[in-house]
């Protein structure tokens, strides 16, 4: 929701009334007021994108799992992952790439 490091940014908007009858009940089940409701269902829609690190390191962990399976796809049909130039070259960039995480 709202960040205390963040100035909140005031804008009235125009909504057809049985939306605003229909935010106000969920506001109600909910336990927040009309304000917190339409900003969380806000957040909801409109997440913050990752940060570029975190993608990062996603993407070196994913590439890892798909590595990793392509080294036991090789062990289970009695090839040596090691004999394979290309997947050490990966293996080698991916392991670099995470050390600096």
């Amino acid at each position: 929701m709202s960040n205390s490091n963040q100035a909140d940014h005031k804008f009235m908007l125009r909504v057809p009334s049985q939306l605003a009858s229909r935010v106000k009940e969920w506001a109600a089940k909910n336990g927040r007021s009309m304000n917190s409701e339409i900003t969380f269902a806000l957040e909801k829609a409109y997440p913050q994108p990752p940060e570029p690190e975190s993608l990062n390191k996603s993407l070196a962990l994913a590439s890892k799992e798909v590595l990793e399976s392509w080294e036991g796809a090789l062990k289970a049909l009695g090839q040596d992952p090691k004999g394979n130039h290309q997947l050490m070259r990966l293996k080698k960039a991916i392991d670099t790439a995470l050390k600096d995480y």
